[in-house]
């Protein structure tokens, strides 16, 4: 089977995301994409979700940890081809390591290093040209979020520096009369600099959230064909920083990411800004990032 890319998704403890974020690579994809689940937790039956989701105005804890989401999900996962791969025996010794010492001799273990290191342990498996690691559990794709993104890159050259991004959007709660003159282009720098604003009256618990359908109408008005927003790696003024979408090659040249914790991302970012690449944003390409997106069917619905 031909793909795209592989898409990664290391995981500890959100397994409420998953339900928004499987759904969405799944069912809004154009392009086929091997996705790769990486996940770890403390141990069998032990509840470790530090998520919810949001289902019918409600916040709800569905899964309380990693084990019990995939063992409801295993039917579908398995009909849609996402490999699942539980490390967390590996991901322990790891751990042991660390604190021994023998990673870093001065560095306290954090959570964002077991991240890190799954990310690395998906890359030495990738055999597509692309890769994506470090999808976020709580990376929502719009409808053929990936159309444009691989349209582009196949017009690249093998040596081109480039690592190319959906454009991040996440919901902000305003009222009815301020969401109707919101221009998301425009007014999105008021709330964040690398991030578009989709606004939304629907707020539960302080979290602000939108539908599936609401979030496709966003991307109908707000989509730009053809137009970009560079800016080199590094600066994050304008464009988020992942997920990656870069060559497989490139990311072995780089050197993979650092095992320092919290900030390996920007870490990843700033070497890639060193070694002179430049990020490319596709202005018709979005996902919600810590949205708690309501999909109009969820992952697991009708017995799945």
């Amino acid at each position: 089977m031909s793909y795209r890319s592989t898409i990664i998704i290391p995981n500890t403890c959100q397994p409420n995301f998953m339900h928004a974020a499987l759904h969405g690579l799944v069912e809004n994809s154009f392009y086929r994409h091997r996705i790769i689940v990486m996940w770890s937790e403390p141990g069998e039956g032990v509840e470790t979700a530090t998520d919810f989701e949001i289902v019918a105005g409600e916040r709800k804890k569905t899964f309380g940890s990693l084990r019990a989401f995939f063992d409801h999900h295993q039917g579908w996962l398995e009909r849609n081809g996402v490999e699942v791969m539980n490390v967390t025996a590996r991901a322990a010794a790891f751990r042991a390591r660390f604190e021994r010492g023998e990673i870093y001799k001065d560095r306290p273990y954090e959570g964002g290093s077991a991240v890190a290191w799954m990310n690395n342990l998906a890359l030495s498996l990738v055999k597509t040209e692309w890769a994506i690691p470090n999808w976020d559990a709580d990376f929502y794709p719009g409808r053929h979020w990936d159309r444009s993104i691989f349209d582009y890159a196949s017009s690249l050259s093998k040596t081109a520096k480039q690592y190319l991004i959906p454009m991040h959007v996440q919901p902000a709660a305003m009222s009815l009369r301020e969401a109707e003159a919101w221009d998301a282009w425009r007014d999105s720098g008021r709330i964040s600099l690398h991030r578009m604003a989709i606004p939304t009256t629907r707020v539960v618990d302080g979290f602000a959230y939108v539908t599936d359908e609401e979030f496709a109408k966003f991307q109908q008005a707000w989509a730009r064909p053809g137009e970009t927003i560079r800016e080199p790696c590094g600066r994050r003024e304008r464009l988020h920083w992942v997920p990656w979408i870069l060559r497989t090659d490139d990311f072995n040249r780089v050197g993979g990411f650092s095992y320092q914790g919290s900030g390996y991302d920007l870490d990843f970012d700033n070497r890639m800004g060193d070694a002179g690449f430049t990020k490319v944003g596709l202005c018709d390409s979005f996902i919600v990032h810590k949205g708690y997106v309501l999909p109009s069917c969820h992952v697991g619905a009708g017995g799945s």
